[in-house]
């Protein structure tokens, strides 16, 4: 009995990336189906966020990264170096997940696209004589690329950018495009990607907001953050995506508790934007948000630095024993997108 071929790309298309690259040995046929970008946009639409990439927590400053299966579960904890650390002179900043893609970036110009699924990455062309003081990461919908955003500062003034850089995956190569010169300080801490376009929490003296470029269109855009009735100089913040739009997890810095306010930010009309608050957690003794899970549970690092999980459904607070350097979170979904030898890409987001 011979299964329908369009039987057979359902079924491939549930299963993890691991399982699927063995099944490329099992007929021509099928390794074709797997290799085909229509596929490889289908597989990436049909998996779920099912585990938690935590990176930077090695106590012997090699870099190294985890896996949380299920965090609030029975989590399985996987560790293993970064095969690619020594190309960064600095701590990278992980941006991302864009279709199961990851961007390593440090301040000095090392930039490393990798696909942690399929072990895949790419070490971009580097340049020499700048620092940079912001990134981001996405898919240009109508060029089927993927860019990398980076700003470029000056050397006596890291927080002032002149110029933009945009990286091409398709062509490999950086485009340089010059800016007004701004005086901006952008937290990497707090950056999010969705639907084509990069977010980052900036503050301008005694102001916030939140920046955006669109990859496809390359346009900046400011917009206003919540309005919680609280100084951004005490404010912590972490951007996520949430249901689809763009959220702020909201909290106070340096303080023995405090609430975790969750808001989401919808449009109304003609672009107007509107916060609304989902969600007070708390008051907690913990201190920086990481992230979110599932909604609305929180990674936290506690007193001592260690990462946590909490539950507000539950109150369960689990605790992962990892090393205690800096932490950075991402929920991730497997992807079998390819990063080398491509000149175009699947149309997925």
């Amino acid at each position: 009995m011979t299964i329908p071929e369009d039987i057979v790309v359902e079924i491939l298309a549930r299963l993890p990336v691991k399982s699927v690259l063995r099944f490329k040995c099992v007929a021509k046929r099928w390794n074709q189906i797997i290799r085909s970008y229509d596929f490889v946009s289908k597989h990436c639409s049909k998996q779920e966020p099912t585990c938690a990439f935590v990176v930077r927590h090695d106590p012997e400053e090699e870099e190294c990264y985890s896996w949380l299966h299920e965090p609030q579960i029975d989590p399985e904890v996987e560790t293993a170096n970064l095969i690619f650390s020594e190309n960064f002179d600095l701590l990278p900043v992980v941006f991302g997940p864009c279709n199961g893609l990851l961007c390593l970036c440090d301040t000095a110009g090392n930039v490393t696209i990798w696909n942690p699924s399929t072990k895949e990455h790419k070490d971009l062309p580097k340049t020499y004589g700048h620092d940079f003081n912001n990134f981001g990461f996405g898919f240009d919908r109508k060029t089927n690329d993927y860019n990398v955003l980076r700003f470029v500062s000056e050397g006596n003034r890291p927080n002032v950018s002149f110029e933009i850089e945009l990286y091409s995956l398709n062509n490999d190569v950086w485009y340089g495009y010059p800016v007004a010169a701004v005086l901006v300080d952008y937290n990497l801490d707090s950056h999010a990607y969705n639907n084509g376009v990069c977010y980052c929490w900036a503050v301008k003296g005694a102001v916030a907001f939140i920046a955006s470029f669109d990859m496809a269109d390359h346009k900046f855009d400011w917009m206003r953050p919540p309005n919680c009735n609280i100084s951004w100089v005490d404010c912590g913040v972490k951007l996520e995506i949430l249901d689809g739009s763009l959220a702020a997890v909201l909290y106070l810095n340096d303080v023995e508790s405090t609430n975790y306010d969750i808001w989401v930010m919808t449009k109304q009309g003609d672009n107007e934007i509107l916060w609304v608050k989902k969600v007070c957690i708390g008051p907690l003794s913990m201190g920086k948000c990481l992230g979110l899970w599932n909604s609305n549970a929180l990674f936290l690092e506690d007193d001592e630095e260690q990462l946590c999980l909490y539950d507000p459904e539950t109150y369960h607070l689990r605790i992962f024993e990892l090393e205690k350097t800096p932490l950075q979170v991402v929920s991730y979904r497997e992807s079998l997108v390819r990063i080398n030898g491509r000149t175009t890409g699947p149309r997925t987001s």
